[in-house]
């Protein structure tokens, strides 16, 4: 392939490698730019104010059958601080 390059070259249809990555990087960077040009969409509003109040059971269990108790507040939805 070297013999063929250099004839190649010489009759002047040697490819220019600098050439070819300036127009691939310019080519990639449109690419990116349109990319991050999108057109922004409207997000659904929901509204984070309850009316419930919240409880908060603050407790420090002594015995492992208190633990059940507990896990019933958790599964109620309830935050817990041990």
């Amino acid at each position: 392939m070297k013999m063929m390059d250099k004839v190649l070259g010489f009759i002047g249809f040697e490819e220019v490698p600098g050439e070819l990555d300036e127009k691939n990087l310019e080519e990639r960077q449109q690419e990116t730019q349109e990319e991050f040009i999108k057109p922004k969409r409207k997000g659904q509003v929901l509204n984070l104010h309850t009316q419930q109040a919240v409880k908060v059971v603050v407790t420090k269990p002594q015995t492992f059958e208190e633990t059940q108790g507990l896990a019933n507040h958790l599964k109620n939805r309830r935050p817990v601080i041990i």
